[in-house]
C-alpha cells in the first residue's frame, strides 16, 4: 500500500514558526496531513481535547526547560496511553535519549539525520514500531562500548535464545511482518512472542521494551 493513501494525521509542536512550516510542507509532499500545530504545550492540550492525531511530533527542547518535552510526554501519555509521540531534537546524548524513550515516546529523531529518517520515524511510529534515528543509536553504542564490563548490568529475564533474537530485531526497528519473514515464521507467532517478551520484562510497550533490553544487556548493539 502506498504511504500516501494512509493520510497519516500529524500534530506539530515547535516554538519556531519557520520550523513548523518547513515540516508541514515536507509532510504534505508525502500525502500526510498536518491537522494541527502549536508553538506551546497549552496549544497542544487544547487541540487534543477535540482531536486525535495519529502522531504528535514534539520538539524535546522547551523555552523554559532544555529537555522539558520528556516530562510533557509523560504527562500526555498518562492521559492517553495510545498517543504516539515522536521527539525531534538536536540532543544526541545517550542519557537524554534513554530518558526520552523511557517516557513512553515511540520515536526519537535527531536533527543531525536527514529528512528521509524523519519520514521513516513517522511511518514506523504510525505502525506501532519504535524508531530511533541513526545518529542517536550510534551515540548509544559509543557510550556502551566505553563502560567497563562490571558496570554493564545483565539479566536474561528467563528469555529463550529465540526471544532474545526477536528482541534484538525489534530494537533494529523491524515490523512484526519483517521479523516473521526474516525468521521464516508467521506474523501471528511473532506478535505472540513479542507479547510474551513484554510480559517477562514488565515493559509498557515496544519502546519501553527496547529501553529495558539496552539497560540489561539483552540487546546486542
Amino acid at each position: 500500500m502506498e504511504k500516501k493513501s494512509k493520510k497519516i494525521k500529524i500534530f506539530i509542536l515547535d516554538d519556531h514558526d519557520s520550523v513548523r512550516e518547513s515540516y508541514k510542507r515536507y509532510f504534505e509532499s508525502y500525502g500526510y496531513e498536518v491537522i494541527g500545530e502549536s508553538k506551546d504545550f497549552d496549544g497542544l492540550l487544547s487541540f487534543l481535547n477535540k482531536n486525535s492525531p495519529h502522531i504528535v511530533l514534539m520538539d524535546i527542547d522547551f523555552p523554559d526547560n532544555p529537555v522539558g518535552g520528556i516530562e510533557k510526554a509523560k504527562e500526555l501519555l498518562r492521559q492517553n496511553k495510545d498517543l504516539k509521540i515522536v521527539f525531534i531534537t538536536h540532543y544526541t546524548e545517550p542519557e537524554i535519549i534513554k530518558n526520552a524513550i523511557e517516557s513512553g515516546a515511540i520515536g526519537y529523531f535527531t536533527k543531525a539525520d536527514g529528512l528521509k529518517c524523519l519520514k521513516e520515524a513517522i511511518e514506523n511510529s504510525y505502525n506501532g514500531n519504535l524508531y530511533i534515528s541513526p545518529t542517536a543509536i550510534k551515540n548509544i553504542i559509543k557510550a556502551l562500548d566505553k563502560l567497563p564490563v562490571s558496570f554493564k548490568k545483565y539479566q536474561n529475564f528467563n528469555l529463550s535464545e529465540k526471544e532474545i533474537e526477536i528482541l534484538n530485531l525489534v530494537a533494529e526497528g523491524l515490523t512484526n511482518k519483517e521479523i516473521a519473514k526474516k525468521l521464516g515464521t508467521s506474523e501471528k507467532r511473532i506478535k505472540n512472542t513479542i507479547s510474551t517478551i513484554i510480559y517477562k520484562l514488565g515493559a509498557k510497550n515496544r519502546a519501553n521494551l527496547v529501553a529495558i533490553g539496552i539497560k540489561y544487556g539483552l540487546i546486542k548493539i
